[in-house]
């Protein structure tokens, strides 16, 4: 800011003189052609001046006569100084008094006084032209002067503002470098200080989102890892009692128990199967590989297949569809996950003992299906957050998963070309919304 006033200063103080030399040195050079000027005029009525005393024509005396008035006359308009006015006008009575019809010796005074005046009138401009010559040299000198001070003090500013720039730009500029370097050797926890020019805060500001960023997926991470670790060791340790039951130097159970036994152990094979599956379905969804096959399906029925997957939960269920078929163009094992997902969530996150309401609805040119439950409800600065990876609202902390369902919900139901919407209120429950368009009915044939 310092540097800036210095600036503007010396820019103001460099143009008024400027302004003023420039103003000094017009005057000056009018001065000069002026007096140029009045020499050529007067030179000339001198030599028209002689002329016509040597001429015997009549014609040629008058036509002299006329010129040598006006030379006279155009010079006033060069006149420069009191002085040199006087002197031409004592030279215009001269001339005058010579041009006058009168006594011939009177005629000859009056013709040598023309000449003096003529001639004074000559040297005066001469010398005027000489002094507006040395003014016009003192001037460019002066501004000369200016020049070299001006640069002088232009290269001080740009010196000043050199080393100004390395202490507010430069510093910060390698305190930022060196931040990063400091974080790319494992310091994760270092942030960059947000100083210096515009630029670099922002520059700062974005390192350390980035960094924060970062963090927060590696504990999301951290977290999942946690999550599958825990959903796996669940049905292992199922597994690994179901196995210890049927010990080989024991005798088998009765039938009935193992029959049990062996039920629980598909159970548990089948809920790591579907675990797998769904990391596998994630790993296709990044790398944009998931596979999809579009038929027309009839909405309801796929609606009926996923309730069909909960038996013991089938008392929960309040179902409410319409009579129409209702079509829609989709990969009828990727929106049954969906519902599926949906499903699950709904029953996992509210009391045993509340319903889960399924509603089927068309409107305009899309379907709807509406899973409500009456558990725990999520935030609202959460219910954005949910359909990210890995990510968990701490209401369900304690509930077994890792994080993905809703994710891969999100992602298959935009493959097709919908939206999932969710209302939410904590303790009071959700409602998702899943919308697709429906099939686009197809031109009737007109028969002749």
């Amino acid at each position: 800011m310092v540097a800036t006033g210095a600036i503007a200063m010396v820019a103001i103080l460099v143009s008024g003189a400027l302004v003023v030399l420039t103003t000094l040195l017009h005057r000056t050079s009018a001065t000069i052609s002026s007096s140029i000027e009045s020499v050529r005029l007067v030179e000339e009525a001198e030599v028209n001046l002689l002329l016509h005393g040597q001429a015997s024509d009549p014609l040629m005396r008058a036509e002299l006569e006329r010129d040598l008035r006006g030379n006279l006359f155009d010079a006033r308009a060069y006149v420069t100084t009191p002085s040199d006015a006087q002197l031409l006008r004592d030279a215009e009575r001269c001339v005058e008094k010579y041009l006058a019809k009168g006594p011939l010796p009177e005629r000859l005074t009056h013709e040598t006084a023309a000449y003096a005046a003529l001639e004074a009138l000559v040297t005066g401009n001469v010398a005027e032209s000489r002094a507006a010559q040395r003014r016009a040299d003192r001037w460019s000198m002066m501004g000369s002067v200016i020049g070299i001070a001006t640069g002088a003090a232009v290269l001080l500013l740009a010196a000043g503002l050199v080393l100004w720039f390395r202490r507010r730009a430069f510093r910060p500029l390698l305190a930022l470098a060196a931040t990063m370097e400091r974080y790319a050797h494992g310091e994760r926890g270092v942030r960059a200080a947000v100083d210096g020019p515009a630029e670099l805060r922002d520059m700062s500001e974005r390192f350390n989102a980035m960094a924060t960023t970062i963090a927060a997926q590696r504990q999301a991470q951290i977290a999942f890892l946690g999550g599958v670790a825990h959903d796996i060791r669940t049905p292992l340790s199922t597994l690994k009692l179901a196995v210890g039951a049927i010990a080989p130097t024991e005798p088998l159970p009765p039938e009935p128990r193992l029959r049990r036994t062996l039920e629980m152990i598909e159970r548990q094979i089948g809920r790591m199967d579907r675990l797998v599956g769904d990391f596998l379905d994630m790993a296709k969804i990044e790398a944009d590989e998931l596979e999809v096959t579009f038929e027309t399906r009839d909405l309801r029925a796929l609606v009926h297949d996923a309730v069909d997957l909960f038996d013991d939960a089938r008392a929960r269920f309040r179902i409410a569809v319409p009579d129409e078929d209702v079509l829609v163009e989709c990969d009828p094992l990727r929106i049954g996950q969906v519902i599926t997902n949906l499903l699950s969530n709904a029953l996992k996150y509210s009391p045993p003992d509340t319903p889960v309401e399924i509603a089927l609805a068309v409107r305009d040119h899309e379907a709807s299906v509406a899973i409500t439950d009456h558990g725990v409800g999520i935030r609202s600065e959460d219910q954005q957050r949910i359909f990210e990876p890995y990510r968990r609202v701490a209401a369900t902390k304690d509930v077994p998963g890792v994080g993905l369902g809703l994710y891969m919900v999100h992602r298959i139901v935009e493959v097709h070309h919908g939206r999932v919407e969710v209302d939410s209120a904590p303790a009071k429950g959700s409602t998702f919304r899943v919308y697709l368009p429906l099939r686009r009915a197809t031109p009737a044939v007109a028969t002749r």
